[in-house]
């Protein structure tokens, strides 16, 4: 079973604007690194949801060109002492792949930011600098709190 959770927030004021679930059973085995093929189906269902009836955006890095996720933390262990709060991911091709942000003083288990769709990762990084009131974006804080709310309410009629 997996309880998919959409939060929109209001860039403003970080409060919960639009939120909706889905539940489901799923058909895709667990594969490491291959968590879209199982998480995408439920995520785009909300989304279409959303764009059809609202008035109104899980990054792992495994191994990719080069980068690694023990090498990051490396570098940012690195960078503690730096003023600048990410680094940028540039693998070996040469290609940025986005950057690794320390979300708080300390952190080395960091935040992956990347491009998206119709976004720069100039405007990424700003809207996850400020949206990080805890360790994540608080949009990803409040769908968590809110998908596990949510199965705790419907338990019962989940699984049934």
């Amino acid at each position: 079973m997996a309880c998919g959770t959409l939060v929109v927030l209001d860039i403003h004021t970080l409060q919960v604007v639009y939120e909706d679930y889905s539940v489901l059973t799923l058909s895709v085995p667990y594969v490491p690194g291959f968590l879209a093929f199982r998480e995408a189906p439920v995520l785009l269902e909300l989304l279409e949801k959303m764009k059809a009836g609202a008035n109104l955006s899980y990054p792992l890095l495994h191994h990719v060109d080069g980068l690694t996720l023990s090498g990051v933390r490396q570098l940012l262990k690195a960078k503690k002492d730096c003023a600048e709060d990410f680094i940028t991911l540039t693998g070996c091709s040469g290609r940025i792949w986005g950057v690794a942000m320390r979300s708080t003083d300390g952190c080395l288990k960091p935040i992956f930011i990347s491009i998206g769709d119709r976004i720069s990762l100039d405007t990424a990084i700003k809207i996850v600098k400020m949206t990080c009131k805890y360790r994540v974006p608080e949009s990803i804080r409040q769908a968590d709190i809110r998908s596990r709310e949510y199965l705790r309410k419907h338990q019962g009629k989940i699984y049934k």
